[in-house]
């Protein structure tokens, strides 16, 4: 449910964030996580491989952003650089914004 108060700030925090995607067209990788007591285990890297060979494939970037400053390895570790910093929603957390050229032959880490 979404409460009216807060439920305004949210979108407002979605806006600013969709005028940091990318201008190019790109799969955009929204909400991906895993379980921590699964976390580790490659269990990442496999949700992730079938639309980095797809984008590979069709020469398409990625893009997705994090809360989370400790995701940054694991995204470095798949061909992610970061972006920018910024703070589109009310609070301490800042999120930042990850991009994902293709690659030839579509190597995507490990």
């Amino acid at each position: 449910m979404l409460y009216p108060r807060t439920g305004g700030k949210l979108f407002v925090g979605f806006e600013g964030l969709a005028a940091l995607h990318p201008h190019e067209p790109h799969w955009y990788l929204m909400f991906v996580g895993v379980e921590p007591a699964l976390q580790s285990g490659g269990v990442g890297a496999a949700l992730l491989a079938p639309v980095l060979e797809r984008s590979d494939a069709e020469r398409v970037l990625c893009y997705l952003e994090t809360p989370f400053e400790q995701t940054h390895t694991f995204y470095r570790r798949l061909g992610f650089e970061l972006g920018s910093e910024s703070k589109p929603f009310e609070g301490p957390a800042p999120v930042w914004t990850m991009t994902r050229a293709p690659r030839p032959g579509g190597r995507t880490g490990s």
